[in-house]
């Protein structure tokens, strides 16, 4: 399948979900971090890959933002909790 059929997907920790998700509803999600909450991943899917790519934003203890990007699929659940030491950008 092509491009034209690919859907975007947004989870957040507790494992909420939206597909295509607009502007607005990753807004509220990045908004609605906190403690056992603290991050949101939106990625790319399709019919024939488990994901292309993935954004990941995550709320650091400090109460500062790291948005990552990566190529490829998402990695084993442990990794998303932010204990990766890949990080691209650090948001403050």
């Amino acid at each position: 399948m092509g491009d034209d059929l690919a859907m975007l997907q947004a989870r957040d920790e507790h494992g909420r979900r939206v597909r295509n998700p607009k502007d607005s509803a990753l807004s509220r999600m990045v908004a609605n971090l906190g403690r056992g909450n603290a991050f949101v991943i939106v990625e790319r899917l399709d019919d024939e890959a488990d994901g292309d790519w993935y954004v990941q934003v995550w709320l650091r203890d400090d109460n500062t933002y790291q948005l990552e990007f990566r190529g490829g699929a998402l990695p084993d659940q442990d990794d998303l909790s932010g204990k990766s030491d890949r990080r691209l950008e650090r948001l403050g």
